[in-house]
Formats: C-alpha cells, sequence, structure tokens
C-alpha cells in the first residue's frame, strides 16, 4: 500500500507560496485523487520538502485533496489557518483542522486549528 502512494505522490506537484523575500512558505499538494491526503504516508513524502523546510515537518489536511506542509521552525500556520480552516468547512471529502508533525519518519498530531 505505501509504494502505491509513492506512485500516487510522484504524480503530484507542489504549488509553493513564497513571501516577498522569495522564501517558500508553504507547500501545497492538490489533486482531484482522494487518495491525495493519504500520500503523507508514503515512505518518500518526506524528502520531497526537507531540501525547502527542513527534516521536520507540520502538516495540515483539511481534506482528502489538499495537504498544507510548512517547516517546524520557521511556520506561518497562524497566517494561513484561516484558508486551511475554510478548506475544511466547504470540503465535501473533509479531513481534519489539526496540525501534524512529521519528523525522523514519526507522524503525530501536535494540536488543532480550532
Amino acid at each position: 500500500a505505501r509504494s502505491r502512494l509513492s506512485k500516487i505522490l510522484a504524480t503530484l506537484h507542489p504549488r509553493f507560496v513564497r513571501d516577498e523575500h522569495q522564501v517558500v512558505q508553504v507547500a501545497i499538494l492538490e489533486s482531484s485523487n482522494p487518495l491525495t491526503a493519504s500520500t503523507i504516508l508514503a515512505p518518500d513524502f518526506p524528502e520531497q520538502f526537507i531540501s525547502f523546510f527542513g527534516p521536520d515537518l507540520l502538516i495540515a489536511i483539511p481534506s482528502a485533496h489538499r495537504i498544507y506542509i510548512f517547516s517546524k521552525l520557521v511556520s506561518p500556520v497562524n497566517d494561513i489557518a484561516p484558508t486551511i480552516r475554510e478548506d475544511y468547512q466547504l470540503s465535501s471529502s473533509p479531513i481534519s483542522t489539526e496540525i501534524f508533525e512529521l519528523s525522523h519518519g514519526e507522524l503525530r498530531a501536535i494540536g488543532s486549528l480550532d
């Protein structure tokens, strides 16, 4: 199953949101595939974002079709929280308003936007 998620992940192309200094603040993965949210469990998921955000990632999964990825060290979660909440509320496939940490291969919930 995890190798299948890696195949799905390979088809996704992150959209990067940058600040006024062109520093990447957030990566957004989105797709019509309902397994998009599950790709965070792909073994190669962190590798795609370590060069932008470092080894410790924060992840928001408001819907089955959209994932937000941030750096744990410099996180704009508070700035983008309204957008994430709105994605959750308007989605036909809502997942969560929780924030997850992915660090050293371990995924855990660390808080909520609510």
